[in-house]
């Protein structure tokens, strides 16, 4: 009986998703802008996000370097130990994630 209404609920799960699929979405009544205000709104969006990431702190950004230990736990929830971690960007886009690592590697 049970599996018979888990079956139920999946069809109708997926028929609801499948006709709701085709279906374009569409702004509101009033939310249309024209596209010198759509443009206007969005540049104040990113503003808005780049003031919230640091303002120029976070647009000047030339490289990133964070060490620090991830911890490490079994699977009963006990505290199996520490592992050093240092994670370089050199931007534009070169990532380096080193494990358990030491400074005389990177001559510091």
């Amino acid at each position: 009986m049970q599996l018979i209404l888990r079956a139920m609920v999946c069809l109708g799960l997926v028929f609801g998703l499948a006709t709701g699929y085709g279906m374009p979405a569409a702004a509101r009544p009033g939310q249309e802008l024209m596209p010198d205000q759509s443009a206007t709104k969005a540049k104040a969006v990113v503003r808005q996000v780049i003031a919230t990431l640091g303002g120029s702190a976070y647009l000047n950004v030339h490289d990133s370097d964070c060490e620090g230990r991830v911890a490490q736990f079994g699977s009963s929830g006990d505290l199996m130990g520490f592992t050093s971690y240092r994670d370089l960007w050199l931007l534009p886009s070169k990532d380096r994630v080193d494990l358990a690592w030491r400074r005389s590697h990177y001559g510091i």
